[in-house]
């Protein structure tokens, strides 16, 4: 009787001499562009890093969309659907610099700039 090893994340592994995974096809990576080989039919990047770096990318920008989108359809709000679209194509932006990169470098961030304050004239 073979036996399965449970590791710290509850995911058991086979015991030794049992058979991998077969590979069901080739995909490419949607976080470095990268081919690889996908031992699951819901697998859609090529390793963990990968997995977590595209999770966290897209739960950064998920809540700056919705707000936008929210502000856009219910407020009715002045410029709102600008803001959406200037987000929206933030987001496009840094998704090209990441994808020139390989996925494997962080993209650089736009830094935004401040309003300044009203300065009054001083009387002479």
């Amino acid at each position: 009787m073979k036996l399965s090893i449970a590791t710290k994340s509850g995911r058991k592994l086979p015991a030794k001499g049992r058979a991998a995974r077969p590979v069901l096809g080739v995909r490419i990576c949607t976080w470095c562009r990268s081919k690889f080989q996908y031992d699951r039919h819901d697998q859609k990047q090529c390793s963990k890093e990968c997995r977590t770096a595209f999770h966290n990318w897209r739960k950064r920008w998920a809540l700056r969309i919705f707000d936008a989108v929210l502000e856009w359809r219910m407020f009715r709000r002045k410029g709102s659907f600008s803001k959406m679209c200037r987000i929206i194509s933030d987001v496009i932006a840094e998704r090209r610099d990441i994808l020139k990169h390989g996925g494997k470098t962080k993209p650089t961030q736009k830094k935004e700039s401040k309003p300044t304050p009203l300065r009054r004239k001083q009387a002479s």
